[in-house]
């Protein structure tokens, strides 16, 4: 199954990582093991002002921990996945769990171990999901078909529909990876051309309201997670280039105004609600990584405890573009 983990995870088996597997053999218990009693993973009386959410494809769980804590193992556990990739957190703190293993997406209320929303995903298997602040429409990207061929369908859920209203083809790609909406409704996908290549990355747009999309950026080695900013751009995460790119709109120059380099490879992105730390799942090292934003500057870490190869991150309350 290609997925933007198993692209990471093949870079990191080529060049070794057993140092990795190892120190993971024996993974301590699951910190819900010891909520579940509660059905709530957070201690009696805890409220952490910020949440970080970091998905692990590997061991299907998602770890949660509180980045204010000098303690950076996590305080609580979503577990049962199969294959857990793209996470998002609404308007609401709710979080969205895409399960590519099961061709799910699962969503949970903040601090509930047990989900509210849950949908099967039709055209594939689901990599990422990800809508505009506040709109209860989703966009869900397959990273492969149903019967494993390439991935190209975007399934829309319009006003929190349970099953597709609509689905969306980019046949550019070989798969797609991860997904991003702007104030407008344009939708942004990362994603693998079809064609290959030495450079085969590529970002390409949905305008608003339209079902044929827009090639935008090409030339990317390998494009994951991305974002839009407070300022709108773009913000790209180039795993295999071990580098985050910044692209300012109305993006047709097709290269970036900055870029910042990055010590392992980084998959999904997160901004914090100050828009100024932007959080990596960093599949190389097994952690999560706090970054400056727009600098790049390492901040932060999380452990490497119960994770193995991370490729989703998301933070309640997320940044929200108003």
């Amino acid at each position: 199954m290609k997925t933007a983990f198993g692209a990471a995870f093949a870079a990191i088996a080529a060049v070794g990582f057993a140092g990795c597997a190892q120190q993971n053999a024996s993974l301590p218990s699951s910190p819900a093991a010891n909520v579940a009693a509660r059905h709530s993973w957070m201690e009696p009386g805890a409220k952490p002002k910020q949440i970080l959410y970091v998905s692990d494809p590997y061991l299907g769980v998602v770890n949660l921990y509180d980045p204010s804590r000098q303690d950076p193992r996590p305080i609580g556990q979503l577990a049962d996945f199969k294959r857990p990739e793209g996470l998002l957190v609404d308007s609401g703190n709710d979080i969205f769990v895409t399960d590519a293993g099961e061709r799910r997406v699962t969503g949970y209320r903040e601090g509930s171990l047990f989900p509210f929303f849950a949908f099967e995903d039709s055209s594939g298997h689901p990599n990422d999901i990800c809508n505009e602040a506040y709109s209860p429409t989703f966009y869900v990207v397959n990273a492969t078909s149903a019967g494993g061929g390439y991935g190209q369908t975007i399934d829309v859920y319009a006003n929190e529909s349970r099953k597709p209203t609509s689905t969306l083809t980019d046949s550019n790609a070989s798969a797609l990876f991860y997904c991003a909406v702007d104030q407008k409704g344009d939708l942004f996908v990362t994603l693998d051309n079809a064609a290959g290549g030495s450079a085969p990355g590529e970002i390409d747009e949905f305008p608003s309201g339209k079902t044929t999309p827009v090639v935008l950026i090409k030339g990317l080695a390998s494009p994951a997670g991305i974002l839009l900013d407070v300022h709108d751009n773009l913000v790209v995460s180039d795993t295999f280039a071990h580098e985050v790119d910044i692209f300012a709109p109305p993006y047709k120059k097709g290269y970036p105004k900055s870029s910042f380099g990055v010590n392992g490879l980084i998959v999904q992105l997160a901004l914090d609600q100050t828009a100024t730390h932007l959080w990596g799942a960093d599949a190389a090292h097994a952690v999560a990584q706090e970054l400056s934003y727009p600098d790049g500057v390492l901040e932060n870490e999380t452990k490497s405890v119960q994770l193995f190869g991370p490729a989703g991150v998301a933070i309640a309350p997320p940044e929200l573009r108003h």
